[in-house]
């Protein structure tokens, strides 16, 4: 009898091998939902406004699909911001962020910061230091990168997508993702 249970156990381990293997091959799960914002139905993005600076989802923004980003800011004093959802994080973990951008006139600039946040909501680490800047893309798509680690106290982490204060133009954004990845070299991979 024993050995009748042997050839199953071993089938057993051998799958699990087998998806072991395949899991480290694929590129890390994009954390962003609707990062390409199509689904209007569900869409989980915080947009904040101010009189002078918007962002709206429209067609005229799709790097691709039918949707995107469009940030439009006509005043040097505010700034328009979308912030994706919190996600939960803790210290030490890495992640990899991947976005097309184009901005409309020289000189104008946006981008996409990622945001740690401590179990207050208060902002963890230094704020600055995940950054990219899409800048004078000529109103061409241009795709931009960055890696981010989580630092001491990050509770949860979030893309947020803005312009800057005393910068006035039009940017858009699409296909945003965020994966986290176990070491540099799989930032690579997530690209």
């Amino acid at each position: 009898m024993k050995t009748s249970h042997l050839p199953r156990v071993a089938l057993l381990s051998l799958g699990l091998f087998s998806t072991t293997l395949h899991a480290a091959d694929s590129a890390p799960v994009n954390l962003i939902e609707n990062g390409g914002f199509e689904d209007a139905t569900s869409f989980a993005w915080r947009i904040v406004n101010t009189p002078h600076a918007t962002a709206t989802i429209n067609e005229g923004a799709a790097h691709t699909g039918k949707r995107g980003l469009t940030i439009k800011d006509e005043s040097a004093e505010t700034i328009a911001r979308a912030m994706s959802p919190n996600l939960p994080t803790a210290p030490g973990r890495v992640y990899a962020l991947k976005f097309w951008a184009r901005t409309h006139s020289y000189g104008t600039c946006g981008g996409i910061s990622v945001r740690f946040l401590d179990a207050t909501g208060a902002t963890a680490g230094d704020a600055t230091a995940s950054h990219a800047q899409a800048t004078d893309t000529q109103g061409g798509w241009q795709e931009f990168t960055l890696t981010a680690t989580a630092p001491e106290g990050a509770a949860t982490v979030a893309a947020w997508i803005h312009t800057y204060s005393r910068q006035e133009g039009v940017v858009d954004f699409d296909d945003i993702e965020l994966r986290e990845v176990t070491e540099k070299t799989d930032a690579k991979k997530a690209r």
